[in-house]
């Protein structure tokens, strides 16, 4: 899908009216590496006070010069565009049009949980360390899956919650996450992902979606975070 651009000067009313706004005032910045290999920064656009959706924007595979933007309204919707590289900094709105992928209800949550591990210590800095696993390891080691790993600042606040939208709030780890990683320790030969904080910014942002939208059945992987 093509993405639109549309600056918020431009914009008029009749057109909020026939469109749904998602807003964002957040941006965070990792670095995703596979094998310790930096891969790409990517951006998360989170909207503070409203935990049910967010976006991430990153590098497109076939072009230097395109960032592709991955919209996901949690256990709902989610959709992927794409939009020129340049555009993507300069622009404060975007239309995603129509088309959307449903995604199933994760149940993750009834067969993982939340443990904390002991803490890790980077640079003379310790940090918690929350892990995502499944309830039963031996079935865990049996069935070769994978695990996921949090290490967070150490704080009262809940920061990061989209990285566990599938998880009730109660269970949700404290503190933003400085490094997360997936790995799989049962299969030969499976990569693991990495993702290193950057930074932090205040940023307004906003995507539009027509009220009426096309949908088609697809599952988004509860492993896949951006």
């Amino acid at each position: 899908m093509k993405l639109t651009l549309l600056f918020s000067l431009l914009l008029s009313t009749s057109l909020f009216s026939q469109e749904k706004k998602y807003e964002f005032d957040e941006v965070h910045t990792y670095q995703m590496f596979i094998n310790d290999s930096l891969v790409k920064p990517i951006h998360y656009l989170i909207n503070s006070k409203n935990k049910n959706y967010h976006a991430s924007a990153y590098q497109a595979k076939d072009s230097v010069f395109k960032y592709c933007i991955n919209f996901v309204v949690h256990g709902k919707l989610h959709s992927y565009s794409t939009v020129k590289r340049a555009l993507f900094y300069k622009a404060e709105t975007f239309n995603i049009g129509d088309l959307f992928h449903k995604t199933a209800t994760c149940e993750r949550n009834k067969t993982h949980c939340i443990r904390k591990v002991n803490d890790t210590i980077i640079n003379n800095k310790v940090y918690n360390h929350y892990t995502i696993r499944h309830k039963k390891l031996k079935r865990e080691k049996r069935k070769k899956l994978s695990a996921a790993h949090f290490i967070t600042e150490k704080s009262n606040t809940v920061n990061d919650s989209f990285w566990y939208c599938d998880f009730q709030k109660e269970t949700i780890p404290k503190g933003r996450i400085y490094i997360a990683y997936f790995e799989n320790k049962h299969k030969k030969g499976s990569k693991t992902k990495k993702y290193i904080f950057q930074n932090f910014t205040k940023q307004k942002r906003n995507i539009l979606r027509d009220k009426q939208i096309r949908t088609r059945s697809s599952i988004l992987h509860p492993g896949v975070i951006n």
